[in-house]
């Protein structure tokens, strides 16, 4: 993978009034194994849109509904370096620079941007982050039979309608695709009745799908680097896989890398809202198959 980003509700206008931290840029690597109901294919892609600045070509931004930010740049090219705010890397806090603002063109996409981040360590790249998707009014359109994202003007008919969740208590401010899934721990899903209602943020930035450590200790997990989980998500079915713990309390209990959303449907629309928003999937296994149509958001969620 190049890079999962899941920086927190910084408002980056607001940078320079007081201090806050952008959390965290993750580097994951692919998912072992996988196995089960739903097999997790690995590598898993990142998807990318073509990407100019000032009107000139750069190289593809990838898309991050894990990133609460509208730009990342990989240099700050011919602008001007305003300031510096901290970013908390998976590693450590990185200082990084902040631009002027400036125009430019994403996917098709015209936008103005006050800021953009220069330059994390985890990731020579560029990037686009919610703040683009909100500000976009257009929905982001995901086919993994060609690992391509596009824009599209509304949600299509048909497919798996998933609103997104409030975020948990502890990252508010974050308003990204929070879903809630059913977990379980071991090769064998859980009864419907059974299996945790966890609150998990899909995520287009992360190729590898990966869980915190307190939270499968909540099922009795011996604390293995690696985990075999079972994942429920109501209307798409239920995965089996060996997926990697971090520690970390600023970040989501469940971070839903594209591997997962490639095993659970071939399509994904994603629709952002002022506040909230929606998905539509097609899944790849018909629902009524898959044992998932619990609906786990109606049940007890971590809130943390």
């Amino acid at each position: 993978m190049v890079m999962t980003s899941w920086p927190r509700f910084l408002s980056l206008d607001r940078w320079n009034r007081r201090s806050r931290t952008l959390l965290p840029f993750l580097l994951w690597a692919p998912v072992l194994t996988s196995c089960g109901w739903l097999p997790l294919p690995s590598p898993a892609p990142l998807l990318y849109v073509p990407f100019s600045v000032e009107g000139v070509p750069q190289e593809p931004a990838f898309i991050d509904t894990g990133g609460d930010f509208e730009v990342l740049l990989k240099e700050n090219l011919h602008l001007a370096i305003i300031g510096e705010a901290p970013v908390l890397a998976f590693n450590g806090i990185e200082l990084l620079s902040i631009t002027e603002g400036f125009a430019y063109e994403a996917g098709g996409i015209r936008g103005t941007a006050p800021y953009a981040i220069v330059g994390l360590s985890a990731c020579q790249c560029n990037g686009l982050g919610v703040h683009f998707l909100r500000k976009s009014g257009k929905v982001l359109r995901i086919d993994f039979s060609s690992n391509s994202a596009t824009f599209v003007p509304e949600l299509p008919d048909g497919g798996v309608y998933i609103p997104f969740d409030p975020p948990p208590a502890r990252l508010s401010e974050f308003r990204s695709s929070f879903v809630t899934v059913g977990l379980g721990l071991g090769r064998e899903p859980p009864p419907r009745e059974s299996a945790l209602p966890v609150r998990a943020l899909l995520d287009t930035g992360a190729r590898a799908t990966v869980i915190r450590r307190d939270v499968v200790e909540e099922l009795g997990s011996p604390l293995p680097d690696f985990v075999e989980v079972t994942i429920g998500l109501d209307g798409l079915g239920t995965l089996l896989a060996t997926v990697s713990l971090f520690d970390g309390a600023e970040l989501p209990d469940l971070i839903l890398g594209t591997d997962a959303m490639r095993a659970w449907g071939s399509e994904w629309h994603f629709s952002f809202g002022s506040l909230g928003g929606s998905i539509v999937a097609f899944p790849k296994t018909p629902p009524e198959n898959t044992g998932a149509s619990s609906d786990f958001r109606n049940r007890r969620t971590i809130q943390r």
